[in-house]
């Protein structure tokens, strides 16, 4: 969630809309929040963390360390389901 004055700033800027809106989709996609949050996502819906096995609540959490990292590497999705299908 934006600040107060980010908010205004994104507002007064008097750059086109679609112009002002892609710039600040890029900036947050380079914040590490945007990993970690993406990565705890996409873990949770693939991989639900279960509190009966311990060794797959670690994987889990490997798993997250992993997605978290193809994110940070702006991996397309395509590739990252690849890797994950063939191991790779």
């Amino acid at each position: 969630i934006p600040r107060a004055a980010e908010a205004r700033a994104f507002i007064d800027d008097p750059a086109p809309s679609a112009d002002k809106r892609n710039a600040l989709v890029e900036r947050l996609l380079t914040l590490p929040g945007h990993a970690n949050h993406f990565a705890n996502v996409t873990r949770a819906a693939w991989l639900p963390q279960t509190l009966t096995n311990i060794q797959f609540a670690g994987a889990g959490n490997q798993f997250e360390d992993w997605l978290r990292a193809r994110y940070r590497d702006n991996t397309p999705a395509d590739e990252l389901v690849r890797r994950l299908l063939t191991v790779g």
